[in-house]
């Protein structure tokens, strides 16, 4: 009779949902993308979850399985862009990037008078506005993402296809341009949770205030 007393003990990790078990309790990033098939390692992203914000997890990373609960990892392929190599005067969260770069829209990370702001070229608006894209940009805080992302800037600037005014706005000028603040704010319903929001979930805001305004005013 075997006695599984003797047996070596074995750590689990999931990654995109599915389950692994090694006797490794420290394996690299890369051990963890071969094991999971995700070769060649260099086209995809691994990012760790569980613990706060995700992080990226280079190949030569190790990781702790050791500790209570079962870690989650995701494999997110990386992808090559030609063409436009906009700025990156300073780096988002993995997750926000590789979900920027999902949108196949031109984006930038750019800091002016030590103001941070990201920028989205050619952002699709629904029917019913002067323009069927405009460029927005955000406003990034230096403790993003635990301090909430606020409101959103337009350029150019909106105006209802029905001649309806729109409140709330004001001007903004950022990187040498005069842009359309749309002052928005999140309601106590809406408040932002530090791990759970980041710049997908304010975009889906920023949709819905535009869609709103359509709906109420064209």
């Amino acid at each position: 009779m075997k006695d599984h007393n003797c047996l070596p003990k074995k750590y689990a990790f999931t990654i995109d949902n599915q389950r692994f078990e090694i006797v490794n309790p420290a394996p690299t990033g890369r051990q963890i993308l071969e094991l999971a098939g995700r070769t060649p390692i260099t086209k995809f992203l691994l990012v760790q979850s569980g613990h706060g914000q995700p992080r990226e997890i280079l190949p030569e990373d190790t990781v702790d399985l050791s500790c209570p609960g079962v870690e989650r990892f995701r494999a997110l392929p990386r992808e090559c862009k030609e063409g436009f190599s906009g700025r990156r005067e300073f780096r988002l969260p993995a997750d926000d990037e590789v979900f920027l770069d999902s949108l196949e829209l031109r984006w930038e990370t750019v800091t002016v008078s030590n103001v941070m702001r990201l920028v989205i070229y050619d952002y699709p608006v629904p029917p019913g506005y002067n323009h069927e894209t405009v460029d927005i940009n955000l406003r990034i805080e230096r403790s993003y993402p635990d301090t909430q992302i606020d409101m959103v800037y337009v350029y150019p600037g909106l105006s209802l296809s029905s001649g309806r005014g729109i409140g709330a706005l004001a001007n903004d000028s950022f990187d040498s341009k005069n842009w359309q603040r749309w002052s928005r704010h999140r309601q106590p319903g809406s408040a932002w949770q530090p791990g759970i929001d980041n710049v997908e979930s304010h975009l889906a805001l920023v949709n819905d205030w535009f869609n709103k305004e359509v709906r109420y005013g064209g």
